[in-house]
């Protein structure tokens, strides 16, 4: 995706939509946070670590301006993967 803060939003979709029990699809900022929540709260790690990182600065916006991914309502609201984003991530899923 080009840029860590891309990637590292990715990530962070990746991570909620495996909370939620479900494929690809939209999620909401509730949803991401709930997720991070859920994983600082078990202490698992890479989230433990990176929730104290500075450099972690996941950029949901940059993600949908790349066309990695795209709002499902309104601008900052809940968003999903696109097509080429979920290309991107093929090489990371077995």
């Amino acid at each position: 995706m080009g840029h860590a803060e891309s990637e590292h939003a990715a990530a962070l979709i990746v991570l909620t939509r495996k909370h939620m029990g479900d494929t690809w699809g939209p999620i909401a900022p509730r949803d991401v946070g709930e997720a991070i929540k859920a994983e600082l709260a078990a202490g698992n790690e890479p989230w433990k670590s990176l929730n104290r990182n500075p450099f972690f600065r996941p950029d949901f916006f940059e993600l949908v301006q790349k066309g990695f991914a795209q709002w499902t309502e309104k601008e900052g609201g809940p968003l999903e993967l696109t097509p080429k984003g979920i290309e991107a991530l093929r090489r990371w899923v077995a």
